[in-house]
């Protein structure tokens, strides 16, 4: 069985780790500055997690100069023009080799993707223009197993699970996400999707937080907010190593 290890955004734009996945952005299309900004004024503290309010805040996937082959690049069409990045991956060069569709952020205005849209992203790893596609979902669409189950029959063969929880102040990681999505693993791993890698993330921050979501099923493993206090990083990574085949 293999264990993988994702390092989530925003941490994965600056943090390499051993052989753990780096998902970097979220990009939107066009840059949306003010990223010290809102970190400064919304990156908040609380017991067992934190709250963020800084939506995306980022160069714009257009500006980008280097594109890492083996690193995944989270992107999001907040005004719902996801054509555009169809587009780029069909007619630019160096473009990214591994595609992650962030939907459901708390931190932004409502926005979304069309079946059709998501199956042009399909289309892209049918066409070897990409070689890997992912789809992150808030946690309201991760309790939505007809939509989960709608994914895979449109080609999606790997599930993030999932995004921040929604509140007043913005998004909520940590422990209290956790809680939401040890069940929301366990049930979508339940129905036993061929050929699906379903990725649990959230509240990680000690060995026994992977042993819970092993326990639900899961054998890939997103770190986020863990890097805040990265002395806890490596006992962490040797327990999600455990049973690798």
């Amino acid at each position: 069985m293999k264990m993988t290890t994702y390092i989530s955004p925003p941490f994965g734009n600056y943090i390499k780790y051993n052989d753990c996945i780096r998902i970097r952005g979220t990009y939107t299309w066009r840059s949306r500055p003010g990223l010290i900004k809102q970190c400064i004024k919304t990156i908040r503290p609380i017991k067992g997690g934190w709250i963020n309010a800084i939506g995306f805040r980022n160069s714009g996937l257009c500006e980008i100069q280097n594109i890492y082959d083996n690193d995944i690049y989270s992107i999001a069409a907040l005004d719902n023009n996801w054509l555009i990045f169809i587009d780029y991956i069909r007619n630019r060069p160096n473009t990214p080799k591994s595609i992650e569709i962030n939907i459901g952020c708390p931190n932004v205005n409502s926005y979304s993707i069309s079946h059709d849209e998501i199956g042009l992203f399909v289309k892209c790893v049918e066409d070897c223009l990409i070689k890997g596609l992912s789809v992150k979902l808030s946690t309201t669409a991760g309790q939505n197993l007809d939509y989960i189950k709608t994914l895979h029959e449109l080609g999606i063969r790997k599930i993030h699970l999932s995004n921040t929880i929604p509140t007043d102040k913005g998004g909520l990681s940590g422990y209290p996400l956790k809680k939401v999505n040890l069940s929301i693993v366990e049930n979508v791993i339940k129905l036993e999707l061929e050929d699906t890698e379903i990725i649990a993330g959230g509240g990680i921050y000690t060995p026994q937080d992977v042993i819970d979501y092993k326990n639900v099923g899961a054998t890939s493993f997103s770190l986020s907010t863990i890097w805040f206090t990265p002395w806890k990083v490596k006992p962490v990574l040797k327990e999600i190593r455990k049973g690798h085949i």
